[in-house]
């Protein structure tokens, strides 16, 4: 009996942050005693020089690291206050706005910006940012044009643009924008990422170089690791060297993330669909679950295992409980009428 196999693919991010090493509770302790200190070390510093602009902007810097907005704004705003027309001052305002998703906070801030210098790079390309947000195109190219005529080297209008670009469809301008950003910068990973990600189906070849380059410069990487052992796996066919490469990086980015429920379902699938093994890839599909729990994919190729290795109580519950998460979810719906004998 054949069965149908699903495999997903869970959305990506555009650049996920890379996961926070493991350290030790003393070394943390040591972390926080160490910003503490810094936080008084600045507060004495600036009762004793309180117009300071660089002691506000980096404490506020620190406050940002630490999530506390209210005190990082303060002192930017202290930073304006000795001066209106602080570009710096107000593009962080427009970053930190962004950093919380207060998306007309910081346009406006970027827009005072710009106001004040015209060429302000920075505040253009923040203004951009915001408008490929809010999907209203033409002004965001617009913007980036603006940004790119003051400052032809400026990387993050090439990575706007290459964004752009991928959003409108037009895969060949993409794919020429990120590859101007590792011009640039031959070392900026994210660009690499997405360069595997628009060659992977013309030039399988060319994606998997551009995700290694991508590790080798950023080693924490999630989404590289994802899809370069996602490319190993589309592209193994009967090449098993490849499968197990596929299932060494799913183990990697375990390590690096170990709530990611990718790699478990993903190993899951390799050894339900390629190798049979049944048992082994019910426990990935079961990994998966405990990491997500709506995750009606994995439950769904659980019952496929729990159904193959005969087990007709186990399949129908993992069937119904796909569909109790996805009631559309025809695999599912087909599955269970088959060991219902309906």
């Amino acid at each position: 009996m054949k069965y149908l196999y699903i495999l997903l693919l869970l959305p990506l991010c555009w650049a996920c942050d890379p996961p926070a090493d493991s350290t030790s509770s003393e070394g943390m302790l040591a972390d926080t005693t160490s910003l503490a200190g810094r936080l008084q070390s600045l507060a004495d510093a600036i009762k004793a020089d309180p117009n300071n602009r660089e002691l506000y902007l980096e404490r506020a810097a620190l406050f940002r690291s630490t999530a506390k907005w209210p005190q990082a704004m303060a002192d930017l705003d202290r930073v304006l206050r000795l001066d209106t027309m602080d570009n710096e001052a107000l593009a962080l305002k427009g970053l930190y706005n962004l950093d919380q998703a207060k998306f007309n906070e910081a346009y406006e801030n970027y827009a005072r910006c710009v106001q004040n210098d015209p060429e302000d790079v920075t505040c253009l390309l923040g203004q951009a940012e915001i408008e490929l947000l809010l999907n209203k195109y033409s002004e965001a190219i617009e913007l980036i044009n603006r940004a790119l005529r003051a400052d032809e080297f400026a990387i993050k209008g090439y990575w706007l643009k290459g964004r752009y670009y991928k959003e409108l469809g037009d895969t060949t301008l993409a794919r020429s924008s990120y590859a101007t950003v590792v011009e640039i910068d031959p070392t900026y990973a994210d660009a690499y990422i997405q360069l595997g990600l628009l060659w992977a189906e013309d030039r399988p070849e060319l994606s998997e170089g551009y995700y290694r380059s991508a590790i080798t410069y950023k080693p924490a990487s999630t989404d590289a690791l994802y899809n370069l052992a996602k490319l190993m796996q589309d592209q193994a066919g009967d090449d098993q060297v490849k499968l197990y490469e596929a299932m060494e990086l799913y183990a990697q980015l375990e390590a690096q993330d170990p709530m990611d429920a990718r790699p478990h379902f993903n190993r899951g699938f390799i050894q339900l669909e390629y190798f049979q093994h049944y048992d082994t890839a019910a426990t990935y599909f079961e990994q998966a679950i405990e990491r997500y729990g709506l995750y009606y994919q994995a439950y769904y190729n659980r019952g496929l295992c729990m159904e193959s290795m005969g087990d007709l109580t186990g399949a129908e519950r993992d069937y119904r409980q796909a569909l109790t998460i996805e009631p559309t979810y025809d695999p599912a719906a087909l599955a269970l009428a088959r060991v219902l004998g309906e």
